[in-house]
């Protein structure tokens, strides 16, 4: 099923913590799926309708319904009752969680349709607008859906992205025809899309092809340096079963216990929500630090605070103690 692979390729290691399949709710003692995937920030949330096609090829005309009908309308649907609802969904570490009602705040709704007859040429049609939405609703091909995430690096960038989508979402006639507007974001303006132009298009797409060619190769030590928060993350999900062990005993009280672990959890999304350049920095301060240690024989640490106000990590590197 498409729903069950956009999950898995929206499981890039920075949307771990923030996808969520199957949200539900109850009604009358039966559980009911609200919508394929949602995305959340905080209290935020991105609601996701997912569809794919019988394999046939549809004439131009017909997608446009289809896409109405199957997309679009499920994601308003999604939209309105996850604002009123107790949702429970689980995340792709496989953790589940309960949002009380009313604690949800849709953003807009995603239609997402996997297109049989063509994967990346544009597709043009106009979908018709039945009545006022709670909140927008885009409609975007599978494949401009999941590169879009992947070239956004953050769950930040996501959420910042479809909100400033919505002022020119009238531009959109069709699907696979993301990229200008990922590259007017990425390279122009990451705040305001009223210069976003439908002229500049071709120009746009020349200017995204040259910027991924001289950026890419640079990705890997990026990807390298990133994978050091990532393990972190990824340690503060799964918990070692002995970690009291290892801490002193005038500070066991202050551990969470393994079945209770809001704090370990909200500091693996505060780390995950990082972008990739913030986790590629200090996972270079990580690596320097443990190679001063191996050197000099000694442990030391930096303060990592992205903004006033915000909570803030200090990270060590430490020299391994070897007892006889």
């Amino acid at each position: 099923m498409v729903e069950r692979l956009i999950a898995e390729l929206s499981s890039m290691f920075f949307m771990k913590d923030f996808v969520f399949r199957s949200p539900s709710y109850l009604t009358s003692g039966v559980k009911r799926q609200i919508t394929d995937l949602m995305f959340l920030l905080k209290n935020d949330c991105l609601l996701v309708s997912v569809k794919g096609t019988d394999g046939t090829e549809k004439a131009t005309d017909r997608l446009a319904l289809w896409a109405a009908k199957k997309a679009s309308k499920n994601a308003k649907t999604a939209c309105r009752r996850a604002g009123k609802l107790e949702i429970t969904a689980t995340n792709l570490w496989g953790e589940k969680r309960t949002f009380p009602a009313g604690s949800l705040n849709p953003v807009c709704g995603l239609g997402i349709v996997e297109c049989s007859q063509e994967m990346f040429q544009p597709i043009r049609f106009k979908l018709q607008a039945s009545g006022r939405a709670l909140c927008p609703i885009h409609f975007l091909s599978a494949n401009d859906f999941l590169n879009l995430v992947n070239s956004l690096g953050s769950i930040w960038d996501v959420f910042r992205y479809f909100k400033l989508r919505q002022h020119v979402s009238g531009l959109f006639e069709g699907i696979n025809l993301e990229r200008p507007l990922l590259c007017y974001y990425t390279l122009r303006s990451r705040e305001d899309f009223s210069g976003f132009a439908n002229e500049d298009r071709e120009a746009l797409c020349t200017l995204h092809q040259l910027f991924l060619m001289e950026t890419l190769p640079k990705y890997g030590e990026r990807d390298r340096f990133a994978s050091y928060i990532n393990a972190v993350i990824h340690q503060l999900h799964q918990r070692h079963k002995d970690f009291e062990a290892y801490a002193p005993p005038e500070l066991k009280h202050m551990i969470e216990p393994a079945e209770s672990r809001k704090s370990y959890l909200a500091m693996a999304a505060m780390l995950n929500s990082l972008p990739m350049s913030n986790k590629a920095w200090i996972g270079q301060q990580i690596e320097n630090g443990i190679g001063t240690a191996k050197e000099t024989g000694q442990s030391n640490c930096f303060l990592y605070k992205q903004t006033v106000g915000r909570c803030g990590f200090r990270l060590c590197s430490l020299q391994r103690v070897q007892s006889n």
